[in-house]
């Protein structure tokens, strides 16, 4: 009987010490792509700080404008890895937010959370500014197009 407890008891801390891990350089990137891109790629890099592998179940992003892709479905013990997360720019500008939720088997952290942020400047901005109707013999308004480059 007391075989049976030392061996149970024994499993169980073998279990408790046995853990994967997952752990992230950052889990939030900021990308400042130029106004000629087409794309902004993040990469999150990861390491397997735990005694046995890591296995992806999912790896899913927030929007159809952003891919995500692992190196490999499985991370051995101690060893390095990352996801590129790549969003495709289009015609958007601005602070433009995308995530991408990984889940894993590690059941210290099942769901981790990437964010990835890109602030796309606009490429041109046009202003028109009307004159004024007094200076004008026939009263009507014109528009001058102004352009505004941002860099």
């Amino acid at each position: 009987m007391k075989t049976h407890i030392f061996a149970f008891t024994l499993s169980v801390v073998l279990c408790l010490t046995a853990r994967a891990g997952l752990k992230w350089d950052q889990t939030s990137i900021e990308l400042h792509p130029a106004a000629a891109d087409k794309q902004a790629i993040g990469h999150f890099k990861y390491q397997n700080t735990g005694d046995k592998p890591v296995r992806f179940k999912s790896v899913r992003t927030s929007c159809g404008c952003t891919a995500a892709q692992t190196q490999k479905e499985e991370v051995p013990a101690g060893e390095k890895g990352e996801i590129t997360a790549t969003f495709n720019i289009g015609e958007r500008t601005g602070t433009q937010v995308k995530t991408v939720t990984v889940e894993t088997d590690d059941p210290a952290n099942v769901t981790t959370v990437l964010t990835l942020k890109a602030v796309i400047p606009q490429q041109l901005e046009i202003t028109p500014t009307f004159g004024d109707k007094a200076k004008h013999q026939s009263q009507r308004r014109s528009s001058c197009a102004q352009p505004r480059i941002f860099q």
